[in-house]
């Protein structure tokens, strides 16, 4: 701990690079037993902590994710952790790494912007310390949490349920237990449709640090039904493939791609965070809403036959005091839809795609350049007993025209071998796999790379998943006042 408290000396403003203040305690049902936290993302409850009895390892810890594991490790060290950081330009976009390929999330992290705050954060870091960014941040990340074991984390025990007070402050989230004073409730009952959804913003809240609004999102019971019907069966698989997450999360009635801002007086206020939480109808014995998501609904009179997604949103005040508010706008502003694409089956060099556009229509041509066999030094993995997959294949391809960074994605439609048993007999390595690979090139280069999965053997024949990401709709702003 001593190099993290070093590391506090420096007096830095580290909301900049997701590790906000906060609990030092963490107070979710999911966070470790002799947690200590070192900085809150500022949405979904996420946060990064040490836990007692594991070094100076850093763990990252989850609660809004759809079930375990809510804790995933990603640093050995408190050094290693700010290296990543230093690579990553934030900490928040860590976090991501088990939900996304190689290629997407480094398409992110390069397409984030670093805003001269932040810059100014991870210059002082880099100088202070001596640190150099980890080389290969996706693949240091994902070797550490295949190798951990899980079951060396504590938590605490559940607690019987309770119907929770409705206290709105500006540092907790749905269920977070906090000392701060509550918020003062105005109610609002602002209506209104956008993008084909209904939408209500039922109140805001004015505390002493920030502002705080819950929008809620309404969708029809049957529509809900019709989707849980659907999609039943893939729900209960151990992993579904990366696509099909994508597509069930896009016709999610209750999902909702979008981005919250405040506009107080004409100026948009910082964003402090964001969570939510989902009310579903029509459970059976065996299942039933959360007491959070009961309380929203209860407190907001929100009609029992529907379904809701209540999602809050903290801004903190520009000055040191509430100022006087005259105008204030919320705006909606969407994120990037999927949009499944064809599946290309062992394509060869030369061979050319019509990819038509889901939004524009516009028809890119997609050249298949070649198509490589390539295999991993032996080096590139931890010397810890275990036999790793080292063959992937590589596919070059440019695109006519082009489309920006982020907007199509090609990645391999089937999972990886996973690592062999060590020599103390234990299996090492995630069920489904190991990682893809990412190859970047020169900036100038209109060539694109993909890599498919990891195997011990060349594969034969490689079938590439091709998805769209693309923005739909155009930002829509509530007035309040």
């Amino acid at each position: 701990m001593s190099a993290y408290r070093q590391f506090c000396t420096l007096n830095l403003d580290l909301s900049w690079i997701g590790l906000g203040t906060g609990s030092t305690t963490g107070g979710y049902f999911c966070t470790p037993r002799g947690a200590r936290v070192i900085g809150w993302a500022g949405s979904d409850g996420i946060h990064f902590c040490f836990v007692r009895g594991h070094g100076g390892m850093v763990f990252a810890v989850s609660p809004s994710r759809a079930g375990p594991p809510y804790v995933r490790l990603l640093a050995r060290t408190f050094r290693d952790f700010l290296r990543l950081v230093l690579a990553s330009h934030s900490a928040t976009i860590l976090e991501q790494i088990p939900d996304w390929d190689e290629a997407r999330w480094v398409d992110a992290v390069a397409e984030a912007a670093v805003v001269p705050e932040q810059q100014a954060v991870l210059d002082t870091i880099r100088q202070t310390w001596s640190l150099d960014p980890m080389p290969e941040p996706y693949r240091y990340v994902r070797t550490l949490q295949d190798a951990f074991d899980a079951q060396s984390l504590r938590f605490p025990q559940p607690k019987t349920q309770r119907k929770p007070t409705w206290q709105v402050t500006f540092d907790s989230f749905f269920g977070q237990e906090t000392r701060e004073r509550p918020g003062r409730e105005v109610a609002v009952d602002k209506r209104f449709a956008w993008d084909g959804q209904d939408w209500r913003v039922p109140s805001l809240y004015l505390c002493r640090a920030g502002l705080v609004v819950d929008v809620c999102l309404e969708a029809d019971a049957e529509r809900i039904g019709a989707y849980r019907a659907k999609w039943e069966t893939a729900q209960d698989r151990p992993k579904p493939s990366r696509a099909l997450r994508e597509q069930m999360e896009a016709e999610n009635p209750l999902h909702a791609a979008v981005r919250v801002r405040a506009e107080l007086n004409g100026t948009l206020l910082p964003e402090s965070g964001s969570c939510s939480v989902v009310w579903l109808p029509g459970l059976g014995e065996d299942a039933a809403n959360s007491a959070e998501a009961e309380a929203a609904r209860l407190h907001y009179g929100c009609s029992d036959p529907s379904g809701w997604m209540f999602l809050r949103a903290s801004f903190a005040w520009p000055g040191k005091r509430k100022p006087r508010i005259r105008t204030l706008e919320l705006i909606l502003e969407p994120l990037p839809t999927f949009f499944p694409g064809p599946q290309l089956a062992d394509p060869q060099s030369g061979q050319t795609y019509d990819l038509v556009h889901p939004v524009s229509g516009q028809t890119h041509v997609m050249t298949v350049l070649d198509t490589t066999r390539e295999t991993l030094p032996e080096g590139r993995f931890p010397d810890d007993g275990s036999d790793w997959p080292r063959c992937f294949t590589q596919l070059a391809y440019i695109l006519e025209p082009d489309l920006p960074a982020g907007v199509l994605s090609v990645h391999d439609a089937n999972p990886g071998d996973p690592p062999r048993r060590g020599r103390n007999g234990n299996a090492i390595g995630r069920a489904d796999g190991c990682t893809a690979l990412f190859v970047s090139v020169p900036a100038a280069d209109r060539r694109r790379v993909a890599c498919s999965e990891l195997r011990f053997a060349p594969a034969g024949r490689v079938t590439w998943a091709l998805s769209f990401h693309v923005i739909t709709s155009q930002e829509h702003r509530v007035e309040i006042f």
